[in-house]
């Protein structure tokens, strides 16, 4: 039987797997696609978007950690109260709200003899079914301080930023709004450094730095936004590869990834893993970073809404080179007539000896330059 060859059918074919290859290379870019358990995460979203958009640094929220829906009070300070006196109050608020919860729980008081803020109190608990609800509460009493102007002043950082973490992150096929994960990690501050070691707007531990960018006595990527941008991509990318889950693989981020492996075996999803995983080292802060990262989201999804008329920084503008043999920042500096400060605004990684002269930066270093110098000179 002679066999035929039907062109137009195989065309057809080819076009449909061209295009099932652009929907799925394509899917992960779509903003929010890929970012699971909102609804179920409602509650902690609402949260942390009141802390970041509406409480300044002088107002403090005392809450349940485990129920983030039932704040108990509001405290607000004058800007030149110290912190230890804030200390105090707040502590002294606490031991009287600690106190109110112990005497639901042993019934010593009754409706009629509560004030109507002990009442409201009271009506938050009506929904939650925990046995002893109220003595349970009683340990999970927390402070949180309003970070308004810390949040703002990151935003208007990041639009220096954010066109080029756009592009790293559509290169490396990851989902768009992972570029605002700086906004939970360190307000989008290159020079953050965190009383554990983390280092720089991406805050990597210099252990896991080591793995994706350089950190040597010539320098210290982690500092460098751009640099730790792609680093920090491909850490994202290679937690969602284990992990499958975006939900998990960006707690990773804060919680390690070899912890949420383990929780994962163990529990299972998620939404599990929040509510059972009960270790040290997973706490409110990595209990809560996916929850304040998909917060930072909906913000950035409408930013004139929550801080109107705002004016960021400038994108940064270079040219990036790499180096043929190795230089003296100093005498490269001088010879060609640049500023050695914006040298090294745009190139913040370079330890201080480099900028001394000290130490040459080897070949086949990078280096940013300014847009107008002729690189080709």
């Amino acid at each position: 039987m002679e066999k035929r060859f039907f062109p137009q059918a195989s065309f057809l074919f080819f076009i449909l797997l061209l295009l099932i290859q652009v929907l799925w290379s394509g899917d992960l870019r779509q903003p929010g696609h890929h970012l699971p358990y909102r609804d179920a995460l409602a509650t902690e979203i609402a949260f942390w978007k009141l802390i970041f958009t509406r409480y300044s640094q002088d107002e403090y929220v005392i809450h349940d950690s485990e129920h983030l829906e039932i704040i108990y009070k509001v405290v607000a300070f004058d800007s030149s109260v110290s912190e230890r006196v804030r200390e105090k109050q707040l502590k002294k608020i606490k031991k009287e709200i600690k106190k109110l919860l112990l005497d639901f729980h042993h019934q010593r008081l009754q409706p009629q003899d509560l004030t109507p803020w002990e009442l409201s109190i009271y009506h938050k608990f009506s929904r939650i079914k925990e046995h002893h609800k109220f003595f349970k509460a009683a340990r999970r009493i927390r402070v949180q301080q309003g970070i308004r102007e810390n949040f703002l002043a990151g935003v208007k950082r990041s639009f220096a930023y954010l066109p080029y973490l756009e592009k790293v992150f559509r290169e490396e096929g990851l989902p768009h709004d992972l570029i605002y994960l700086p906004h939970v990690e360190s307000s989008f501050n290159p020079e953050a450094v965190s009383h554990v070691g983390a280092v720089g707007m991406w805050q990597f531990m210099r252990s896991t730095a080591r793995r994706f960018m350089k950190v040597n006595r010539i320098k210290d990527g982690r500092f460098d936004p751009l640099e730790s941008t792609r680093a920090a991509a491909r850490l994202l990318k290679r937690n969602y590869e284990v992990l499958h889950d975006w939900a998990l693989a960006i707690t990773a981020y804060n919680h390690g990834l070899a912890g949420m492996k383990r929780a994962r075996r163990r529990y299972g999803n998620y939404l599990k893993i929040r509510d059972r995983y009960l270790r040290r080292s997973f706490g409110f802060a990595s209990k809560n970073f996916y929850p304040e990262f998909l917060a930072v989201v909906e913000i950035m999804d409408s930013l004139s809404y929550y801080f109107p008329n705002i004016k960021g920084n400038q994108p940064l503008e270079f040219q990036e080179i790499r180096l043929p043999t190795p230089i003296k920042m100093t005498t490269f500096a001088h010879q060609f007539g640049l500023d050695l400060k914006e040298l090294k605004r745009l190139n913040p990684g370079y330890r201080i000896r480099v900028w001394r002269g000290i130490y040459r930066i080897p070949a086949g270093y990078t280096l940013r330059l300014p847009p107008y110098v002729n690189a080709g000179e």
